[in-house]
């Protein structure tokens, strides 16, 4: 049954592109790719937010991660909440570690 699966992954995409759709992935990837290229944009969300707070920061992905440090990169304000023992998500890449990356990252924090 898995031999499907390339099939079916391509044809997602084609529909995805010919529906001018995006899945959760996409954005993630679309909002890194602008950010690193458009430092003028990056610079008004950076300016926009004065204060971040992630929840289940356990279970966000180092893409995530750097979104995140994005949009802190001008006030440095970061709240976050996340318990390495109750990350679920490293099916989907999800990083506990990113906690402590996150806290070296801002050491003041």
């Amino acid at each position: 049954a898995w031999e499907v699966v390339p099939t079916l992954y391509a044809q997602y995409e084609l529909t995805k592109e010919k529906e001018k759709c995006l899945d959760f992935d996409d954005l993630l990837v679309n909002t890194r790719k602008l950010f690193r290229q458009q430092s003028d944009v990056r610079k008004i969300y950076a300016t926009r937010f004065r204060y971040v707070m992630v929840d289940e920061f356990q279970d966000t992905t180092p893409l995530q991660l750097e979104i995140t440090k994005h949009l802190t990169s001008h006030h440095n304000n970061l709240f976050i909440v996340g318990d390495p023992d109750q990350s679920i998500y490293s099916f989907r890449q999800a990083d506990r570690e990113n906690i402590n990356r996150v806290l070296k990252s801002y050491p003041t924090a």
